[in-house]
């Protein structure tokens, strides 16, 4: 059985034009076409459930655009269809929303960054950039801190689509570092984050992996799956917990020319590792110099023994370098200079917001064809920032 990625039971659906919503005083009656799979031939909505986003997207882009500008002209060619809209049904909560056109809305999400990300040489267009952006699959394994990548790529980058993968839930710890709503937690972490961003882009793809990634399903998260309409990935970001997957994924990528960006929050200290494979099917699993010989070795040292916290560590430090000694308190810990207080990895959620606003912007100087270091460091206390290894 084939298992469509991107329909993950509450992904949103656009109406199109075999869908009739027929509007009462009371709500509205969604009749769906059979191309919408529901179950039943007709659906109620309350007026509580309807919302209109053309009117605010309307004057936001009004208030935006430049007067004589290209992009003005054609807003003022397409008021009509503007106006029109589209209706998009949210089947969770039983939501119908009518959003502008997916031309319009999504220029209107992105219209603040303006010309803030370009190319080296800025000899690219707007129109260009966006056009590099859209076309590029980005694919985040892990949604603890890589929840906060999404939601910094989606804001930034604004892809036409993207990969969210975690078989865990949402707890009441991850709330420090994740944004969860009360009527989330316990639900699929994956889920939440895509359902979050279709809120406010139905339009975009999102491919949700609510099993994780494992031996089964990691080629379809890196090379797609033509059969489920599931595209390659372009770029990875690599979040996850599991020293095995957090192998494999780089292994695969590495054989295909992926380029795979890892963000840690290390107590006070952001860093970012960058893995071009996509220049060099050669470069180790690793940046700053580990070879894959003695990262297997820590990993299968400390998989002999897991009850053994220094093998652990061992391992971890192989992957991210010992730049936890910048954080004083996050070094205290792991050194044991006192009792621990809690168990898991300490982690700060102002660290975690940190790191995904920088892979979101390395990820987008990645697709502009920058030059960039192998890991780049910040310093939440001193200020300080810094590169190490080669820049590729």
């Amino acid at each position: 059985m084939i298992k469509y990625y991107a329909d993950y039971g509450t992904n949103p659906k656009i109406l199109g034009r075999g869908d009739r919503v027929k509007r009462k005083d009371e709500g509205a009656t969604l009749f769906p076409s059979s191309k919408l799979k529901f179950g039943s031939r007709q659906i109620f909505i309350p007026e509580k459930n309807i919302f209109d986003l053309v009117t605010p997207t309307y004057f936001s882009l009004l208030e935006n655009l430049v007067p004589g500008s290209d992009l003005m002209d054609k807003f003022l060619r397409e008021r009509t269809k503007i106006e029109r809209g589209v209706w998009v049904y949210y089947p969770k909560n039983n939501d119908l929303v009518k959003f502008a056109p997916e031309y319009w809305h999504r220029t209107a999400l992105v219209m603040r960054n303006s010309t803030l990300l370009r190319d080296q040489q800025m000899k690219l267009s707007w129109l260009e950039i966006r056009k590099k952006f859209e076309s590029t699959v980005i694919s985040i394994a892990g949604c603890s801190v890589g929840s906060n990548i999404a939601y910094a790529i989606a804001g930034d980058i604004r892809p036409k689509h993207m990969k969210i993968a975690d078989y865990k839930q949402y707890n009441i710890s991850n709330a420090n570092r994740a944004r969860i709503h009360y009527s989330e937690f316990g639900e699929n972490k994956a889920r939440v984050v895509a359902e979050n961003i279709h809120s406010n882009d139905p339009f975009m793809g999102i491919s949700v992996f609510d099993e994780g990634i494992n031996k089964n399903n990691v080629h379809d998260f890196i090379m797609g799956n033509k059969r489920a309409k599931d595209p390659p990935s372009d770029v990875i970001i690599e979040e996850v917990d599991d020293p095995d997957v957090k192998i494999l994924i780089r292994e695969i990528a590495r054989e295909n020319r992926i380029p795979v960006i890892m963000g840690t929050d290390i107590g006070s200290v952001a860093q970012i590792d960058l893995s071009v494979f996509h220049k060099n099917e050669n470069l180790p699993l690793t940046t700053c110099g580990m070879s894959d010989m003695d990262l297997y070795q820590k990993r299968d040292l400390w998989k002999a023994d897991l009850a053994s916290r220094d093998k652990f560590l061992d391992f971890a430090f192989a992957l991210v370098g010992k730049n936890y000694e910048m954080s004083p308190e996050f070094a205290n810990i792991v050194n044991k200079s006192e009792p621990d207080l809690f168990a898991g990895t300490p982690q700060l959620g102002s660290t975690a917001m940190i790191v995904g606003g920088l892979v979101a912007e390395i990820t987008a100087r990645l697709i502009l064809g920058f030059a960039l270091p192998e890991r780049m460091i910040f310093n939440k206390i001193t200020g300080e920032g810094w590169a190490e290894g080669k820049i590729l």
